[in-house]
């Protein structure tokens, strides 16, 4: 490696091992949405919602996959890349803007019939067990992972602020110092 270059073996293969992990949970949600699709009269849009959810992950598993080695090869001064970073940038914006709507979309379908679940396949508004655990859990999981996200990515913003500051010498705020 050429004095002053970046190893970024450790984080892409962390960011792999973590992506493969990540891949059987929207990979199971669209399978139980698609063998379960008329198991569920009384919220007849939970399994359509595992599959447009569990799809919507997946493509922004992709594209995060495509954007961070754009990004790595982009560091390698690969200018021709960059319009195609900015684009991947933007295509994922949108599909992380249409999962949160899914999601919240979702929500509401689930937990809306949370008390009235019946699991007698004879009644007219049952639900299969499975099914409804599964998208409750899977959503709350969601939940759970989505604050996860927005705590870290607070942080990350917070310290790289902090660490830019220092390192350009510009008095902050908190300190009793003011530039003149």
């Amino acid at each position: 490696m050429e004095q002053g270059q970046k190893s970024y073996t450790i984080p892409i293969t962390v960011s792999v091992i973590v992506s493969i992990m990540l891949w059987g949970l929207p990979i199971s949600s669209i399978a139980m949405g698609a063998i379960h699709m008329y198991d569920c009269p009384l919220q007849a849009n939970i399994p359509i919602y595992l599959i447009v959810f569990g799809a919507a992950i997946l493509v922004a598993l992709i594209l995060s996959g495509a954007m961070l080695m754009a990004l790595c090869l982009n560091t390698y001064n690969m200018p021709q890349l960059r319009p195609a970073t900015l684009a991947l940038s933007g295509c994922s914006a949108v599909v992380y803007l249409c999962s949160f709507c899914c999601l919240v979309t979702g929500s509401v379908w689930v937990f809306s019939i949370s008390p009235s679940v019946n699991n007698l396949s004879d009644a007219k508004d049952y639900c299969d067990r499975r099914l409804y655990l599964y998208a409750f859990w899977f959503t709350v999981l969601a939940y759970i992972l989505l604050c996860l996200m927005l705590v870290c990515g607070g942080y990350l913003a917070l310290y790289t602020c902090v660490r830019v500051a220092f390192k350009m010498g510009r008095p902050l705020p908190w300190n009793g110092t003011s530039s003149v």
